[in-house]
């Protein structure tokens, strides 16, 4: 045998010179297989069979074996084995839940330990890892995977607020389904695009009704603001007529009126009647900028002073169904921030309006401000309200998205959660700070602009 062992490596000559030595001791054939190098990287794997001959009295007398080359499946056998490890490596590090089951849902194979019991010992009902209430759907749509061979989908949402979609697929041979692979995965962030995407929808949609009725009113508030203006001009140049009229003839009545209550109400009048005309003007202006498709640009310089001047004035019916006292309070001058205009207008209105919405009194206030930090490199924009504050408990979740204290009243709890997102986008972070007693404080604080 020494010429058969000089072909291999000192260690793999080892292993057959055991396994020889074996063979001599119990008498049982053996089979190894061994490399044989044929170049500097080349390998030739080889199968080693060895079987005792004996003799009638059970004496060995030779041992008789042969080498087959078995370097072909050799090499299949470890390309196999390594794509098994990488999809194995694949499927364990998967993001999703998956699982195999049975067709009486039983799981044979996971890719992770469970998030839930799973019943008793040697229990493996698939069904009990999800919720009670999904678990009727979750094995009706199992079944109709088996019966018909098709995929299935459904999504459910769990007590914490998030999504999860469940899809169900078949494994198959030529006549029937033997199993199905389901796989379990968060759709949250999907669904807040898709609740976003809705909302944006409605959003341009309101706008463009908007522009049109701005278009609308603004024809007729020019004849108003005209005639005002021209009607004022006229009484200016009638009062000193009148006032000689009154010396020479008394007093006179004008619509009832004595010339002095006359000439104090009409002027009144007329400077109500301009001052209204270009309070509707720039409601006029803001909802034609609301109208404006929001193209997502971040290369816009916005004046957050102006931003939120236009904020309060489209949101005033609101504010005065909900409180006596808002007050605005704005430095002369504040640096620019670099961003999307319409976005931020977007985050000061529903901040804004979820502070009206706390107040339990129209006696309460909401306080808007703005100013720079000390280091001079940020402005902060605070909206103080009066309201009944935030308990810990939704504290902890404020933000998250389509948790909402609002459910009754058409709320998806959204709001904040795409307030929170804009902010983020522009550099900047979005504080709560709440108080039972003594009301909310939102902080909003932004990076200005170093460009010119």
């Amino acid at each position: 045998p020494s010429l058969l062992l000089d072909v291999f490596e000192p260690d793999d000559r080892r292993i057959l010179r055991e396994a020889i030595a074996q063979l001599q001791t119990d008498g049982g054939r053996f089979t190894v297989v061994l490399p044989v190098s044929r170049g500097e990287h080349d390998l030739l794997w080889l199968r080693v069979c060895g079987f005792p001959v004996r003799e009638v009295a059970a004496q060995l007398t030779r041992i008789v074996g042969f080498c087959e080359d078995i370097t072909e499946h050799k090499l299949a056998e470890d390309a196999l084995r390594d794509s098994e490890a990488k999809l194995r490596t694949l499927f364990n590090h998967s993001p999703d839940l998956i699982f195999t089951v049975d067709a009486q849902a039983n799981i044979l194979l996971t890719n992770r330990p469970l998030p839930y019991p799973v019943g008793g010992a040697g229990d493996k009902r698939s069904e009990l890892i999800l919720p009670p209430d999904v678990r009727a759907a979750y094995l009706e749509k199992l079944w109709q995977v088996f019966a018909s061979g098709r995929i299935e989908h459904y999504q459910y949402t769990s007590s914490d607020g998030t999504w999860w979609e469940i899809r169900m697929v078949p494994i198959a041979s030529a006549k029937a389904v033997m199993a199905a692979m389901v796989v379990i995965t968060d759709i949250t962030e999907n669904r807040k695009l898709q609740w976003q995407a809705i909302r944006s929808a409605r959003l341009a949609s309101l706008g463009v009704l908007s522009a049109g009725i701005a278009h609308e009113i603004s024809n007729p508030n020019h004849a108003i603001t005209a005639n005002a203006a021209l009607l004022t001009r006229i009484w200016h140049d009638a009062l000193p007529i009148l006032g000689e009229y009154q010396q020479e003839q008394g007093d006179f009545l004008l619509a009832g009126l004595s010339f002095a209550q006359a000439r104090e109400t009409i002027s009144r009048g007329m400077g109500d009647i301009a001052e209204n005309a270009r309070r509707i003007q720039k409601i006029i202006a803001n909802l034609k900028h609301l109208g404006k498709q929001d193209r997502g640009h971040m290369d816009e310089l916005a004046d957050i002073g102006k931003i939120l001047d236009a904020a309060v004035t489209l949101l005033d019916a609101r504010i005065r169904k909900h409180t006596d006292s808002l007050t605005l309070d704005l430095p002369d001058a504040l640096p620019v921030v670099r961003g999307n205009v319409q976005q931020l207008e977007q985050v000061f209105i529903n901040v804004i309006v979820n502070a009206l919405e706390s107040l339990p009194e129209r006696s309460r206030s909401v306080k808007i401000s703005a100013r720079l930090d000390s280091a001079g490199g940020r402005i902060v924009v605070r909206v103080k309200d009066q309201g009944q504050g935030i308990s810990e408990d939704v504290m902890a979740q404020i933000g998250e998205p389509f948790f909402t204290t609002k459910a009754e009243t058409g709320g998806t709890g959204l709001g904040l959660s795409i307030s929170s997102s804009i902010v983020e986008k522009h550099g900047g972070v979005l504080r709560f700070e709440s108080n039972r007693k003594f009301g909310t404080t939102v902080s909003i604080d932004l990076p200005i602009s170093t460009e010119e």
